[in-house]
């Protein structure tokens, strides 16, 4: 499992349809996988690339060994194209952990190893862009912080949670687990009845322990919420309420029936916090803020109420309902500027062999067409257009929701070029012919995305524009 997750990881990039043949051979042989990549024509460079690092990993120390795979691997370059700039941070915090192991405690690698199994180290990243709000579970927030963290659903019963109510036991039996079912606990045996007190404990350990790691991402101030009517004393509400009753201020945020928050947009700006058109600075208490504002919840909460029956309008799909081969062409297009927008600020010989790979890998294009879009992505991120639209903050392929004309409405923005100011809205087009006039069914989708994005920048003018790809003309309609 350990080199199957490995093969598929950004070192060796294998596809699972990919995967799914190795193991075809595998079992075929009766083998492994390492030695099935070994015998296998197709794979065998990467069979070759794998035992390289095994030998490089014999003679390096630790740091070295992640080194050479960060850089001499290009593993940096296929990490950023397939998660993100982001999580360069990551790789840098990485790389920082195991320097100070090399230094400080032992140069072995296979000892890194185990104090990464055994003591699960945490890699902080510090927020880079401020005036957002992160939404996260618990488990995915690991290892990162915050000035104000808010822990919202704190109420649920802990004897309710799937991990306490699990009827099947998996006992141990000489070397083999074996899996007992039992309905009631009144007809347990005793042998039962410890190992479900055992697993049980097990289970309270770890949710005290994910407790600790939610509480412990506010580097500042921590504000705990609940829903409910639920009193459990085991829940993480009343764990935190009873463990900090002198230290904390506890207050009805909201009631729903007499208060109503001011406005619909929260921002976090330097040491305040925005609402609506009050400002407030977030270091005084939580009681002080509740007597200078009345909270009131926005009219999209308490005006309607969605239905499984309300229809959902989506507007990027709105200008076409035909699946053809121009269809399947213009999402390739779109999918390979999504990849080049994020990583932009990459050198643009490694953003165009980045496409070709990506070309490479649809299977429904023949040669002809394929060479075409590389074409015609080699044309954009060569242009001036390239240049001037992702010079300074940008966002590819935005979700965003939300009501117009009094409908639901959902969309998937291509390009958001954010500016002091401005937003402007980019909408990628491939037709092979370029019209005299845009159509309308083009107008009507870009101004539902004005007025979806307009709810979010209120403060900003919103323009709209459409780039037709295939002869780099870049329309603004607004």
């Amino acid at each position: 499992m350990n080199l199957a997750a490995l093969l598929k990881s950004a070192i060796f990039d294998i596809r699972e349809e990919e995967l799914l043949e190795i193991c075809l051979v595998k079992n075929s042989h009766i083998t492994s996988i390492y030695k099935a990549l070994q015998i296998s024509e197709k794979y065998f460079e990467t069979a070759k690339r794998l035992q390289n690092i095994i030998n490089i990993s014999q003679k390096l120390n630790c740091f070295e060994f992640f080194n050479f795979l960060l850089n001499e691997e290009n593993f940096r370059q296929k990490t950023i194209s397939r998660f993100g700039p982001e999580n360069l941070q990551i790789l840098d915090q990485f790389t920082l952990k195991t320097f100070d192991f090399c230094q400080n405690f032992s140069s072995n690698l296979q000892q890194f190893l185990d104090f990464v199994e055994k003591l699960e180290p945490e890699i902080s990243l510090s927020a880079q862009k401020n005036n957002q709000v992160s939404i996260s579970t618990v488990h995915s927030a690991k290892g990162l912080q915050a000035p104000i963290v808010i822990i919202p659903d704190c109420c649920f019963i802990f004897n309710q949670l799937p991990s306490s109510k699990e009827k099947i036991s998996w006992m141990k039996f000489a070397e083999d687990k074996l899996p007992i079912w039992c309905v009631k606990k009144e007809e347990e045996n005793q042998l039962l009845r410890i190992h479900r007190q055992e697993k049980n404990k097990a289970a309270k350990d770890e949710y005290l322990r994910l407790l600790y790691v939610a509480m412990t991402r506010a580097e500042n101030e921590l504000y705990v919420g609940g829903f409910g009517g639920s009193n459990d004393d085991d829940s993480w509400y009343n764990l935190i309420k009873n463990s900090v009753k002198d230290l904390a201020n506890s207050e009805k945020f909201l009631d729903q029936k007499n208060e109503k928050i001011a406005g619909e947009k929260f921002e976090i700006e330097s040491n305040s916090l925005v609402i609506g058109q009050g400002k407030f600075s977030y270091q005084k208490s939580l009681a002080e803020f509740s007597k200078k504002t009345a909270i009131k919840l926005p009219d999209f909460l308490t005006k309607k109420k969605v239905s499984e029956k309300t229809e959902i309008f989506n507007a990027s799909e709105s200008s076409t309902n035909q699946i053809n081969q121009a269809q399947i062409r213009g999402k390739l297009i779109h999918r390979i500027l999504e990849v080049v927008g994020q990583n932009s600020k990459e050198d643009k010989n490694w953003l165009i062999n980045l496409s070709e790979k990506i070309i490479t890998n649809e299977e429904f294009l023949d040669k002809k067409e394929a060479t075409e879009i590389l074409d015609q992505v080699i044309k954009f991120i060569s242009s001036q257009h390239f240049s001037e639209l992702f010079s300074g903050q940008v966002k590819c392929e935005v979700p965003i929701i939300g009501f117009v004309d009094g409908k639901i409405t959902n969309a998937r923005i291509d390009l958001l070029v954010i500016k002091q100011n401005e937003i402007l809205i980019i909408d990628y087009k491939t037709d092979r012919i370029l019209p005299d006039k845009v159509s309308p069914a083009y107008v009507n989708q870009l101004k539902i995305y004005e007025k979806l994005v307009g709810n979010l920048y209120q403060n900003s003018k919103i323009r709209s524009a459409i780039l037709w790809l295939e002869f780099l003309k870049l329309e603004i309609l607004s």
